[in-house]
């Protein structure tokens, strides 16, 4: 299954999150900064299918940084 997702970058360092393709990448960073009170923004964006990223997000005119991401994926899922 096809999902999306967004990196943001922090005090704490990177973090990927997926979600539905049904959601839209603006929307959705834009709730994850506002909740953060500012202290996580995005840098990059995509799509995720088979734990692999890729593409890009029109809304948010970010692109995926490939291998960069899909490592955060693995890391997420309790990979290497």
């Amino acid at each position: 299954m096809r999902m999306k997702f967004v990196t943001f970058a922090g005090a704490g360092g990177e973090q990927i999150i997926i979600f539905p393709e049904v959601i839209n990448h603006r929307a959705f960073a834009v709730s994850i900064e506002k909740l953060s009170y500012g202290t996580m923004y995005p840098i990059s964006a995509g799509f995720v299918e088979d734990g692999v990223c890729s593409g890009k997000s029109l809304s948010l005119g970010m692109s995926s940084r490939g291998p960069l991401d899909t490592d955060l994926v693995i890391q997420l899922i309790g990979g290497e």
